[in-house]
């Protein structure tokens, strides 16, 4: 990515960085790309080391993805980066519409390094986590 806030896409996906963000990481910058390229995603926030990624935005003055579990509406991830000890961890995630949860995972995965880590720290999915561990066998996944 040239600059951390310019447009990835033709679909008018609305990407920006914090002001504190100077570079991306290029794990960063591809799970970004990823995640731009789904249809339904319309807003994504990079920090240093994280990933906000939405079809909506919550908050009033600082508008933010929409990535909470059980919202009633919005599709988004959070993901969180360890570049020291190569773990991503998936903060929150959800689908209000089914069949677009395993689409955000794909694409925060598709371009993750072998040797990385994925962290689950919840899961109140009844069995979609074991899913998704299965279909994404290429890194290592821990649940805490």
């Amino acid at each position: 990515m040239d600059h951390p806030n310019s447009k990835l896409n033709d679909k008018d996906t609305t990407i920006w960085a914090l002001k504190k963000v100077k570079t991306i990481h290029p794990i960063i910058d591809d799970a970004t790309k990823n995640l731009a390229e789904l249809s339904i995603i319309q807003y994504i926030r990079i920090a240093d080391n994280e990933i906000q990624a939405s079809s909506e935005l919550t908050g009033n003055k600082r508008k933010i993805p929409a990535t909470k579990a059980f919202h009633p509406s919005a599709v988004g991830i959070h993901l969180a980066y360890d570049f020291e000890y190569k773990v991503m961890q998936i903060m929150e995630i959800n689908s209000a519409i089914k069949g677009w949860g395993e689409k955000l995972v794909r694409a925060s995965l598709n371009n993750l390094p072998q040797d990385w880590e994925v962290a689950l720290v919840f899961d109140w999915s009844n069995g979609f986590w074991d899913k998704m561990e299965q279909k994404f066998n290429h890194v290592r996944w821990m649940r805490i």
